[in-house]
């Protein structure tokens, strides 16, 4: 459950009411009226305007203001019982790595155990009625692979992206003198509290690490070639099938449907596709939405180039393993009847900003000068020499 909602939930609205009033008769000076007419000498009528606004009109507002000051509150607790239960254990963890000498912790799994967590998950839930969302990786990952993952890649701890921060904290990679400092990372140790933009919470634990290596035989990497190369199997055949699809539903994707259901697949209208924003009732992990949303644009200039109304192509996602045939269905601007001058007056200011560039790298280059003018540059001997300054008047 999210800690708003939770937080929501501890008072039934009668008794939040109570509050609000309560918040809004101790705090008068957060809700003076708001300024609508300029100041003025002329004496006014005091009695004429009210000193705050009235209750109803800020109700909302001192509502959203209680509970974020709790669900505030709530996450620091939340976050002190979290981080000092894995701090505490992974110090027991630390002094004994044998899981059978040390000694037993409260949520009844060994800490170095993925159940560790979901135990912890439980008791956490139980305690303040907010579950933690618990996951793994179960593979290694490069950096650029780390910043992919969904949620937390987005996280950042000290101004340090959750990528940069587990490759370059991680005490495999550090040189010896920089080992035992306290933000390496060793094997298991939580790390450093991360949010994201929506000030959500984040721990991780590294379980292994290793630097990228070739593989010693072909043993030690044929798990990984057999399933490689099924992927690329099954992701061929369904592109063989992806392409018969769009020959069924015609040039204009005007049979798309039909075509599907023969094929025992469905159609859904996604979108609006928009760039750098989440796809309405298609999710896709960041790296995956960029491609598709780069790919689903070159309907538009199909649609120029053919005359057609609605183009069809073959989006690949190979990286999450996916292929969709889309057929562009309708095109709206992003402006309204509000926007459209500013955007026109930004869309203006570019190309003006693009022309100076090209002039300045292009026109005004000093070898387009010179080949403009014909200027040619002068020897020593053919300059002149300065001529004396003039004596003076007196």
């Amino acid at each position: 459950a999210l800690v708003r909602d939770v937080v929501e939930k501890t008072q039934d609205p009668y008794d939040w009411k109570v509050e609000e009033y309560k918040y809004y008769n101790e705090h008068p000076a957060e809700f003076a009226p708001p300024a609508t007419e300029p100041a003025t000498t002329q004496p006014t009528n005091a009695a004429s305007q009210p000193a705050v606004q009235p209750f109803e009109a800020v109700a909302e507002s001192i509502h959203d203001k209680l509970v974020h000051q709790r669900a505030t509150a709530l996450m620091k607790r939340i976050q002190e019982r979290l981080v000092g239960a894995l701090g505490n254990d992974y110090a027991l963890f630390a002094r004994s790595p044998d899981a059978t000498t040390r000694p037993a912790n409260p949520f009844g799994a060994a800490y170095e155990e993925f159940a560790y967590l979901q135990k912890l998950a439980d008791v956490i839930q139980k305690e303040f009625g907010v579950r933690p969302v618990i996951d793994q990786v179960a593979e290694f990952k490069g950096e650029s692979d780390l910043a992919a993952i969904a949620q937390i890649g987005g996280a950042t701890y000290k101004n340090v992206n959750f990528a940069q921060y587990a490759v370059g904290a991680a005490a495999a990679f550090q040189p010896e003198n920089q080992k035992a400092s306290a933000e390496t990372l060793t094997l298991f140790k939580p790390s450093g509290v991360m949010r994201d933009a929506f000030q959500n919470l984040y721990v991780f634990r590294l379980t292994d690490a290793r630097a990228a290596h070739a593989p010693a035989n072909a043993g030690e990497a044929r798990e990984r070639i057999v399933a490689d190369l099924l992927r690329k199997q099954s992701f061929d055949d369904a592109k063989s099938r992806a392409k018969a699809l769009m020959q069924g539903a015609g040039a204009a994707g005007a049979n798309l449907e039909s075509a599907a259901k023969a094929a025992g697949l469905s159609v859904r209208s996604v979108g609006p596709v928009h760039a750098g924003a989440a796809i309405p009732e298609y999710p896709l992990d960041p790296a995956a939405r960029a491609a598709f949303i780069d790919q689903a644009m070159d309907l538009l200039h199909l649609a120029a180039k053919n005359d057609s109304s609605h183009p069809m192509a073959l989006i690949e996602l190979p990286t999450v393993g996916k292929l969709a045939v889309v057929r562009l269905d309708t095109v709206e601007p992003v402006w309204n009847a509000n926007t459209q001058l500013p955007i026109e007056l930004q869309i203006t200011q570019r190309w003006r900003d693009e022309l100076m560039q090209v002039l300045q790298t292009q026109w005004f280059d000093f070898e387009a000068v010179k080949t403009r003018t014909g200027y040619e540059e002068l020897s020593r001997q053919q300059r002149r020499a300065p001529q004396a300054p003039p004596p003076p008047m007196f």
